[in-house]
């Protein structure tokens, strides 16, 4: 909706038509965040045959950033895209675009500049960004994924259906706490051993309440058993 709020302004009448090309949304959509956005008090109106605009006289003020607000960002691009996460991968670069856009010149020197004097040093390549990208959406979507991978106990490749949970940094490497379907505790799957993930049309419950440590304490009561096993083996 904010993408269409930002048309509306620039544009004198905005047809539905053509905001449904412009976003790539169903017309049926575009209609829909139209009706929301007037719904929470956004002066629009529609013109028979030209279209929707917005009322004389409104603006909406850019976004405004504090100077230690700039100075992260700009560190937060300079680690992150060379780094671990999601180097060359288009959302992270779109993002960054988008809020650079609502920057004056002297935020984006400050970035320039914060760009120019950080670096990481002997860190390891990311070769498997777009992995961790589909299972950060997977997590905060609730989308159940088809993961193929290697465990760690053996050097044969498997395809679960799994739940993701939680994810953290270990040992230099990416890891995804899962739950697998038809397994009841969680396990951990390093983003190095994944060999494909695929999207399925299913969708499980997310429970805001349940933070990091809720999952991580599960994965070591599992790894503590696991280890106590092997000792009586």
């Amino acid at each position: 909706m904010f993408s269409i709020l930002l048309l509306l302004q620039s544009k004198k009448n905005v047809r539905a038509k053509d905001l449904a090309s412009h976003l790539n949304i169903s017309v049926r959509t575009a209609y829909r965040d139209l009706n929301l956005l007037e719904k929470s008090g956004i002066p629009l109106y529609g013109i028979p045959k030209k279209g929707y605009c917005l009322v004389d006289g409104f603006y909406m003020p850019p976004l405004k950033f504090s100077e230690a607000e700039v100075g992260l960002l700009g560190f937060v691009e300079t680690v992150i895209k060379p780094g671990l996460l999601f180097r060359q991968t288009k959302h992270f670069n779109s993002l960054i675009a988008k809020i650079k856009g609502t920057l004056d010149e002297n935020g984006k020197n400050r970035i320039e500049l914060i760009g120019k004097r950080t670096q990481i040093l002997h860190s390891t390549p990311a070769g498997h960004d777009n992995f961790l990208s589909k299972m950060v959406c997977a997590l905060t979507s609730g989308r159940l994924l088809q993961v193929e991978y290697i465990p760690e106990d053996n050097n044969n490749p498997v395809k679960r259906e799994v739940v993701p949970r939680a994810i953290f940094f270990e040992n230099n490497a990416w890891n995804v706490i899962v739950e697998i379907n038809g397994f009841t505790s969680v396990s951990a799957i390093k983003l190095i051993n994944i060999i494909n993930v695929i999207e399925l049309p299913k969708f499980f419950h997310v429970n805001a309440e349940h933070d990091f440590d809720y999952y991580f304490h599960q994965l070591e009561g599992n790894r503590m058993n696991q280890a106590a096993v092997e000792l009586t083996t």
